[in-house]
């Protein structure tokens, strides 16, 4: 597919249109972020408990995209999954979920590819 387009692709973002929904996100805004997270994590039958209702507007106010990020990351930590976050060009967030045994291999084929990944409590 992006072979075919003649020029030199993006692995990253190739790798982010791939997971995209399935174990990856690529969102612009809060809300989009939660609804996203709660949609990934439910494919492994688990929920995010983000210290309020996602669902008010007053809650998504109060919380800027890096505040939800350091929280999905905390509580999904605590199951044995890492919420990554990645610089993209086309998103204004974007990453990916793995199992926490992973950390290591993900680093390393991250550093490998040139992606500037980190966990995604350092997302601020």
């Amino acid at each position: 597919m992006q072979a075919d387009a003649g020029d030199a692709a993006d692995p990253v973002e190739t790798l982010g249109q791939v997971i995209d929904w399935s174990a990856g996100f690529r969102v612009e805004d809060a809300a989009t972020l939660v609804q996203a997270l709660d949609e990934l994590v439910a494919r492994w039958n688990l929920s995010i408990d983000w210290g309020g209702d996602p669902d008010d507007e007053d809650f998504l106010d109060a919380h800027e995209v890096p505040d939800l990020l350091g929280i999905a990351y905390d509580r999904l930590l605590e199951r044995g999954y890492t919420v990554w976050v990645y610089e993209s060009p086309g998103a204004a967030w974007a990453g990916w979920i793995s199992r926490t045994d992973e950390a290591e291999p993900m680093r390393e084929v991250a550093t490998a590819l040139g992606v500037n990944l980190r966990p995604a409590c350092d997302a601020g």
